[in-house]
C-alpha cells in the first residue's frame, strides 16, 4: 500500500514538470543580441542570448531577463549574460 501511495505521489509530482524549460524551442538556432537594437531582430519564440560588449552588471542582466526572457520557459543568468527564450511582449517597455 506505501508503496502504491509513493509510486502515485512520485508520478503526481513529475507530471508538474511538463513544459519546464526549452520544451518545443527550436534548439538548432539562437539569436545573439548585445543591445536594445540587436534585440529587435529576434524572434517570438525563438532562444536567444544576450551577450553584452562588455562585462554586465547584475542590474543589466536583469532589465535584459525582464523585457525580453518568456518567463514561461527557463532563464539563465549570469554577470556573463542572459539565455533564454525571447519574447516581443514587453519590448516596447525599454524604450
Amino acid at each position: 500500500m506505501l508503496r502504491t501511495l509513493s509510486i502515485g505521489l512520485a508520478a503526481l509530482l513529475l507530471a508538474g514538470c511538463e513544459g519546464v524549460g526549452l520544451v518545443g524551442v527550436d534548439q538548432g538556432q539562437l539569436c545573439l543580441f548585445s543591445s536594445d537594437d540587436d534585440a529587435t531582430k529576434c524572434k517570438e519564440g525563438e532562444l536567444a542570448y544576450f551577450k553584452p560588449a562588455q562585462a554586465a552588471g547584475g542590474q543589466t542582466v536583469l532589465n535584459v531577463a525582464a523585457a525580453y526572457c518568456n518567463i514561461g520557459h527557463e532563464i539563465v543568468t549570469n554577470e556573463g549574460g542572459v539565455l533564454c527564450v525571447f519574447t516581443r511582449k514587453r519590448m516596447h517597455l525599454m524604450k
